[in-house]
């Protein structure tokens, strides 16, 4: 299973996951995710390298924060960006609605409108569009597919719960 990290030398310009749907509990998913996984830095940026190891770390459950990477926001609306970059405050290992992120970028009647910004995130675990959920907790749409938002959460949940 490959994770490709594209860059330029301007920065990051997106993460490719793998499409992964699953509907059950993600256990066997994960379990080959974490046997079979390759991240594959592409590009000149120096920093992407740098990336790989972070995200490697992070899907091992090994890291609940990244460093700052420059992200190339070519083909991005404004409000796209502004919903990407709202995402950040979503703490790691919860979840928040989409009608919360519209209310927080001031657009409270825009959570369709979220969905499909977060659809196009060029940089997902990276910009945590996997903690949106829908406003009664069911897991919606995920651009790489709902068994990769499976995991994601089952990841943050297992490190939040090691007591540290």
């Amino acid at each position: 299973m490959n994770i490709l990290i594209h860059s330029n030398t301007e920065g990051i310009l997106s993460i490719q996951l793998p499409y992964m749907e699953g509907e059950g509990d993600g256990e066997s998913a994960m379990m080959d995710l974490q046997s079979g996984l390759f991240i594959k830095p592409l590009g000149t940026h120096p920093m992407v390298k740098d990336l790989a190891h972070e995200l490697h770390d992070y899907l091992r459950g090994r890291c609940e924060r990244f460093s700052d990477y420059p992200l190339v926001w070519n083909g991005i609306t404004g409000f796209e960006k502004r919903v990407l970059l709202g995402l950040g405050d979503i703490p790691y290992g919860r979840t928040t609605s989409y009608g919360e992120i519209a209310g927080r970028i001031g657009s409270p009647r825009a959570a369709r409108a979220v969905g499909q910004a977060l659809k196009r995130n060029p940089w997902p675990i990276l910009i945590p569009c996997h903690r949106v959920i829908g406003k009664q907790g069911g897991l919606r749409g995920f651009s790489s597919g709902r068994g990769w938002k499976r995991i994601l959460l089952r990841i943050e949940k297992a490190l939040k719960e090691v007591p540290g």
